[in-house]
């Protein structure tokens, strides 16, 4: 099978002794077989990040995104788009690299389209001198 070939399913009952027989399930609807590696509603996200995440790979309105920003003093909020019963969690880093994320707040279990990760933000420290 090659991935970007809609495929159509049926189920076949074999009895005890593995002769296969009727009676045939109704098929099923057509599904398209995705390549994980590739974005096939091109949104800047690979169908599998898409399937991680809970978001549809057929659409460009269906990806995890940021949609606001707020900081409150030391607090930040993040508000995101989400897809509700998905954990999501907010992590931070200074310098993007592999491995220096770390996690900030709690993990939260979306309940809707949208929702807020609050974080707090550490002031930096002056330089001795």
């Amino acid at each position: 099978m090659l991935f970007g070939t809609t495929l159509h399913a049926q189920a076949r009952h074999i009895n005890n002794a593995g002769i296969a027989g009727g009676p045939y399930s109704v098929a099923t609807d057509a599904v398209l077989a995705l390549d994980p590696a590739a974005d096939q509603d091109a949104d800047g996200q690979s169908n599998s990040s898409e399937h991680t995440a809970g978001t549809n790979p057929l659409s460009s309105e269906s990806v995890l995104r940021t949609t606001a920003t707020s900081i409150s003093g030391n607090d930040i909020l993040i508000t995101i788009a989400t897809v509700s019963g998905r954990r999501y969690q907010l992590e931070t880093s200074a310098t993007l690299e592999a491995g220096s994320w770390e996690h900030v707040g709690d993990p939260v279990t979306a309940s809707g389209l949208s929702t807020g990760l609050l974080g707090r933000i550490q002031p930096a420290h002056p330089a001795a001198g």
